[in-house]
């Protein structure tokens, strides 16, 4: 008994009371009672064994089963007991309930397949005295319409003949019809016949059609796409081109592109031996294209390419490979090559490098070139060389090889250096290369650091590539430093030493005074100016002098408003280079003014009690004390004390203060005494 028989019966009493109902539900009842079947039937085939047992049967006619792609199948007829009729027109296996197969079902009668093959057409319907639904399949033949591979070849006595590939394409048709462009009736041949001649009158151009075709019986009701080939009676065949031969050395490979041979037509490649003698070779192709050829020994390795058949035997100019040989060596690159002399005919001979056309001559005996144009040292080059026949058809290529450039020549030094102290306190050093000596990917730049004067230059960084450093491994505060660069190529040769560069140490050898050393900042420039700059705590500079030649200044510290002073040193080239000192700073004494009376009657003179001084203070307190010692007024403002005492007027006489200031430097100032008040 069927898991969901109880349903079964349900939908059989609500179907019998009103036949009017029935036609109205009975198809979405039919298929919900189809729907619950058991899990293990939704993956059977509905067109086979997995057809749900309760289910009725339905039924359709085709008005035709077999056809040619693209064909339309339609459904002819329908019996008048069934209604609700769905179908699904590719159905292979599987629920026709499922999510995927339940968006394919149509109420469409007619159904476009467009790729050949065998089709499944599941029909799902009600009626037919079934209450639980009714399942109909048929099936249907779309025949593949390829076109036929041929070749169509033009022989003596002003005939062609027509040769029709033994492929998978042609065997799969009946038969074939040939059109052969003279106004003749069309000729159908059988599938065994491969080959047809035809003579024309005359010898004018015909285009020739062909196509295969399906039979019923012995009448052609479909055929397949139509291929067309156009040729003049009394022709011969057509010499083949190697257009093109390129070869790579490191696999044995090479690779022949082929034209002017006709479609269908097959081209056999032949290999020339030592001796001289040509063979046929395993590879070939068919119509234009490419032929690829693996295990080649030595270059150069000669082809030429026949093509044959009944209307002769057509070679085409032989092609060798070129075998390259590159190797560098002191300041050049030396590219060889070989190629076959007496058998190619080479017209140009162009060598590449990384693409690009390194020369190109027409001297037949040429096979050298030495490269010396912009070598970069330890920079990679690639080299390949190609030639072209004097027939102007054939271009061979040979493989691509790469060396690395190699130079034993003592490289130009760096023509600019210059050194600065950074506000980290640490040198920045740049380096500028001689435009002519063009800096390669992988050169070396060399520092050397004496550490004290009259000292040893020292190795202490290497930068790659670059040509800036920064050395941290120093303490500006206490000294100048000095500094020699050299350039080292790829090849690992290196320049001559620039001339020692130098910090600029700024130092102060008196307490109102500064100084700096002498020593040049610049290599290849020299100090035109230098400036000081004074700058704040926030080492905003805020006053700059030109200071021309001098190494000593004794700069103004008595700003009220700035408590620290940074001074530092630029030097300036007179191309614009700028080096820069170590910062020298400077601390001022803070100053409290207060006056020994004031007179607050409203004349606006002296009419409070303030304090005045530096300005620079993190904070400052005022506090005013009566004879016994009680604080009448206390404020952290620099405006004072006005003479008042909550609102109302002090009496005149003498008045004890103290002030309790903090400096930018974190120092607390004090400061006490009396005023005295005076109405």
């Amino acid at each position: 008994m069927l898991a969901n028989e109880k349903f079964y019966s349900s939908v059989i009493t609500l179907t019998k009371w009103s036949p009017g109902r029935f036609l109205c539900i009975g198809w979405f009842l039919a298929i919900s009672v189809l729907y619950l079947l058991p899990v293990e039937a939704w993956s059977q085939d509905w067109c086979g064994s997995g057809k749900p047992a309760n289910a009725g049967v339905g039924g359709f006619t085709l008005r035709a089963k077999r056809g040619c792609a693209p064909f339309t199948v339609e459904i002819a007829s329908v019996p008048a007991t069934l209604s609700g009729d769905k179908y699904i027109y590719e159905y292979q296996t599987g629920d026709p309930f499922s999510a995927p197969l339940l968006q394919q079902q149509t109420a469409n009668r007619k159904y476009a397949f467009t790729k050949p093959g065998r089709y499944k057409i599941l029909q799902l319907a009600s009626g037919n005295g079934s209450a639980t639904g009714t399942v109909f399949c048929d099936e249907v033949e779309v025949l593949d319409t390829r076109p036929l591979n041929t070749a169509l070849n033009g022989c003596a006595d002003r005939q062609l003949t027509l040769t029709i590939t033994n492929d998978a394409i042609s065997q799969q048709y009946d038969g074939y019809l040939i059109n052969w462009g003279d106004g003749s009736p069309a000729e159908r041949i059988t599938k065994n016949t491969l080959s047809q001649s035809h003579t024309f009158a005359n010898n004018s151009t015909r285009t020739v059609t062909v196509q295969g075709v399906y039979l019923d019986g012995n009448q052609i009701f479909c055929g397949g796409q139509i291929r067309s080939e156009t040729r003049t009676p009394n022709g011969s065949l057509p010499k083949p081109v190697i257009a093109k031969l390129s070869s790579t050395e490191a696999n044995k490979t090479a690779t022949l592109q082929i034209d002017n041979v006709p479609a269908g037509q097959t081209a056999v490649l032949e290999q020339r031996d030592a001796s001289g003698n040509w063979a046929s070779t395993t590879f070939s192709r068919v119509g234009n294209g490419t032929i690829p050829v693996t295990n080649i020994g030595n270059h150069p390795t000669c082809f030429r390419v026949v093509v044959s058949g009944s209307c002769g035997r057509q070679e085409s100019e032989p092609a060798c490979t070129i075998g390259l040989d590159v190797t560098a060596q002191n300041g050049q690159n030396e590219v060889k090559w070989t190629t076959e002399v007496t058998t190619n005919t080479f017209g140009r001979f162009t060598v590449l490098r990384n693409n690009t056309t390194l020369s190109t001559s027409t001297t037949a005996s040429a096979r050298t070139e030495n490269d010396k144009q912009n070598l970069q040292c330890g920079q990679q080059y690639c080299y390949k060389v190609t030639a072209q026949l004097n027939s102007g058809a054939t271009t061979v290529e040979s493989d691509s090889k790469c060396v690395t450039a190699q130079s034993g020549e003592q490289p130009l030094p760096f023509t600019k250096v210059q050194v600065s102290v950074n506000t980290a306190g640490r040198i920045d050093l740049l380096a500028v290369l001689d435009p002519a000596a063009q800096a390669t990917p992988n050169y070396k730049m060399l520092i050397y650091r004496q550490d004290s004067p009259g000292g040893a230059f020292n190795p202490v960084a290497e930068e790659a590539a670059r040509n800036v450093h920064q050395d941290g491994g120093v303490d500006t505060r206490k000294q100048s430093y000095c500094y020699q660069v050299g350039y080292q190529s790829a090849c690992g040769a290196t320049s001559t030493l620039t001339a020692p560069v130098c910090s600029i140490h700024l130092k102060s050898d008196s307490p109102a005074a500064i100084n700096w050393t002498p020593e040049s900042p610049f290599f290849g420039e020299t100090v035109a100016q230098y400036r000081l700059e004074k700058l704040d705590e926030t080492n905003t500079v805020v006053d700059e002098v030109d200071l021309v030649a001098n190494t000593t200044y004794q700069p103004n510290l008595s700003d009220p408003d700035i408590q620290r002073f940074n001074f530092r040193v630029k030097a300036v080239s007179a191309n614009g280079a700028v080096s820069y000192s170590n910062f020298r700073s400077f601390t001022a004494a803070a100053r409290l003014f207060v006056p020994d009376a004031f007179t607050p009657n409203g004349d606006g003179l002296n009419d409070a009690f303030t304090i005045k001084g530096s300005t620079f203070f993190e904070s400052i307190r005022l506090s005013v004390y009566n004879r016994w010692g009680e604080v009448m007024f206390t404020t952290d403002q620099r405006e004072g004390w006005d003479g008042t005492i909550n609102g109302q007027i002090a009496p005149a006489g003498h008045y004890s203060y103290r002030i309790e200031a903090v400096d930018q430097a974190g120092q607390k100032l004090i400061k006490s005494g009396r005023v005295m008040l005076m109405r």
